[in-house]
């Protein structure tokens, strides 16, 4: 700052203070008309106006860089603006990605509440290795939470594939009775790819919302402020209910999912602090908020897998075998799995083959059912029974009779006219 205005920005403090402008001469060193000068507004300070830089094109770009990064590196993001034509050095660039980032971060530490019914977060919980049907098997929790009421649903399940996740959205919607405006997603790969420049929506996700009428969403990379609710509340699961279910030696998914339902109950009793209200009461405003759940516009959110049926009339899934009817042998028909009801269904072209109760993966068992083994047995004895050929003709060896002369019959045939 230079004198001139260091010494204006103390002579209207002392004014300010009710010092007389005598006094405030002699204190400055400065004529009275020179005081005078300070407190009127001529003397005002004129406004700096800031130079053009280099980096100003190309505020929007790192905006927009930082926007999704607030920490991205800033070598690499100069080089890219190098390659855009930037000139400028990497020195102004980190000043300015310095003041933007402070900007971002801030407004991404800000607590916001969303409106009733507007907003669902999602993400998942891995609960470790359980003991489930005598196979160790990892399992997983999907989590969905409302946004207003804090209201969870959890779903434990073997497999994060697409089909389960869009499976356990479905449970979720039909447990809360109805469907947010848009739900809140990280980088998960059954919710977001990206293309070489742009995150898009799974397509498997995009049907689904497309049907049921919701908006997927993608929070911002390295800000948990943004999926906080949910990854709050999953850090209670994990530290509350994951150790007593441990304790208590569940050895099902069935026992995990059933019990984890009685401690969400309690869940919605509990006051939340924040609001001195329960979860439940504020569910009860938040209903009437959230978009009508159909579930007959549901797209088919089976997982859809190959299977070959074997010499001996049976089909693999995850180390079980089951049998299916002989004509299909040596076939390869279609299994669409629902793992969360833990069922199957075979397809032949179009046309359903029959259903199928899926045993826990690893078990290693044995459906054979009556009817099929019956087929195959009889197909093998149509297969394998010898064909009995016609036997050629046996040869008779006949007397030969030495030609006689015709005057014989002759003699034969008066003989017998007597």
């Amino acid at each position: 700052m230079r004198q001139k205005e260091r010494r204006m920005h103390q002579a209207r403090i002392l004014a300010q203070a009710g010092h007389k402008q005598r006094d405030i001469a002699e204190r400055l060193g400065v004529s009275p008309r020179m005081v005078r000068y300070y407190l009127s507004d001529e003397g005002a300070a004129p406004e700096s106006r800031p130079r053009p830089s280099k980096l100003d094109p190309f505020i929007p770009l790192l905006e927009s860089i930082l926007e999704d990064d607030p920490f991205h590196n800033l070598v690499v993001a100069h080089r890219r603006l190098r390659s855009l034509g930037y000139e400028g050095g990497v020195s102004i660039l980190r000043d300015k990605a310095a003041e933007l980032r402070h900007s971002l971060v801030q407004k991404a530490v800000i607590r916001f509440e969303t409106e009733p019914g507007r907003q669902a977060q999602v993400d998942w919980k891995e609960a470790g290795v359980w003991n489930l049907a005598g196979v160790p098997t990892k399992v997983y929790a999907f989590v969905m939470l409302l946004g207003y009421s804090r209201r969870p649903f959890v779903r434990f399940t073997t497999s994060m594939k697409s089909a389960t996740m869009l499976s356990c959205h479905a449970k979720a919607f039909e447990a809360f009775d109805g469907v947010p405006h848009e739900i809140l997603y990280d980088n998960m790969k059954t919710a977001w790819l990206f293309d070489g420049q742009n995150w898009v929506v799974n397509p498997k996700l995009l049907e689904l919302a497309s049907c049921i009428g919701f908006t997927p969403k993608r929070c911002q990379v390295r800000r948990p402020q943004t999926k906080g609710k949910v990854e709050r509340f999953i850090q209670t699961l994990g530290s509350n209910f994951l150790g007593w279910a441990r304790s208590e030696g569940l050895d099902s998914l069935d026992a995990l999912n059933e019990q984890v339902n009685l401690w969400l109950v309690d869940q919605g009793r509990e006051v939340l602090r924040d609001f001195l209200e329960t979860r439940d009461e504020r569910f009860t405003v938040e209903a009437g908020y959230l978009l009508p759940f159909l579930p007959e516009a549901l797209p088919d959110l089976r997982e859809v897998l190959p299977v070959t049926v074997s010499r001996e009339g049976r089909i693999t899934f995850e180390t079980n075998r089951y049998s299916v009817p002989p004509q299909y042998l040596g076939q390869t028909l279609t299994l669409k799995v629902d793992r969360l009801e833990h069922r199957g269904e075979l397809f032949a072209g179009g046309s359903s083959v029959r259903v199928l109760s899926l045993a826990p993966q690893g078990t290693r068992a044995v459906d054979d059912r009556p009817e099929d083994r019956q087929g195959l047995l009889e197909l093998w004895r149509r297969q394998t029974r010898p064909k009995l050929q016609p036997l050629p003709p046996k040869a008779v060896d006949l007397p030969v009779v030495p030609p006689r002369d015709p005057a014989y019959y002759d003699r034969m045939v008066a003989g017998g006219s007597r």
